[in-house]
């Protein structure tokens, strides 16, 4: 019986997430990118607020939605507009929430995300599906879920590894020995790790089952 009630858990937190289905980046003007961005629902919803923050070459979107209890699917495309101050090498890091409430988003609950590396000015359109897919940056995690320990497979140099709970809190960060991760002292749930390569920032998203 057990192993039912184990794999009726899972199914549930599968089916009651959000993710994005698309990310696309253009050139807006001299000082201006659009982020194109597409996401997932489970349930009838919709876009609620968001936030863009440049910290140096780091930009993060984080954008909010409102999901109902209602039956259905969506899914919601939104543009951003995000001031880029000089034509630069960026790291763009967007994250997505979910919320039960409709007046106010919290971005507590975080739901997905996704990194791209850009220089600007943006020639064309850069996507996830043109950066994402290139060899030499492969890189993957396993086992997934994991349990005791969490393994980082790459051929590139890792620097640093953080890792996040679901909500988006940071649990420690790793500078040495960076290609497997302790995960004995966790509860089951979903974590996130970002992994610095290069000045590069990679997300993934990644649950732990005992």
């Amino acid at each position: 019986m057990k192993p039912i009630i184990v794999l009726f858990i899972l199914l549930s937190n599968f089916f009651s997430s959000q993710y994005i289905t698309g990310l696309n980046l253009t050139q807006n003007g001299e000082s201006q990118i659009k982020t194109n961005l597409k996401v997932y629902l489970p349930t009838v919803g919709e876009f609620r607020n968001y936030t863009a923050i440049i910290n140096q070459h780091i930009i993060t979107l984080s954008a909010c939605y409102f999901m109902t209890d209602f039956g259905g699917i969506s899914d919601l495309e939104n543009d951003f507009m995000i001031d880029i101050p000089n034509n630069q090498n960026y790291t763009l890091i967007v994250n997505i929430y979910s919320s039960s409430d409709p007046a106010v988003c919290n971005y507590d609950n975080l739901e997905d995300t996704k990194t791209l590396s850009f220089s600007t000015p943006i020639e064309g359109v850069i996507s996830l599906s043109t950066t994402a897919n290139s060899k030499k940056n492969d890189l993957s995690l396993f086992p997934i879920p994991a349990k005791d320990v969490l393994n980082i497979q790459t051929d590139l140099k890792i620097d640093k590894v953080n890792l996040y709970d679901g909500s988006g809190k940071l649990l420690f960060n790793k500078t040495k020995n960076t290609s497997n991760i302790n995960t004995s002292g966790l509860k089951n749930g979903v974590y996130y790790l970002e992994i610095v390569v290069d000045k590069k920032i990679f997300r993934k998203k990644f649950t732990i089952q005992k």
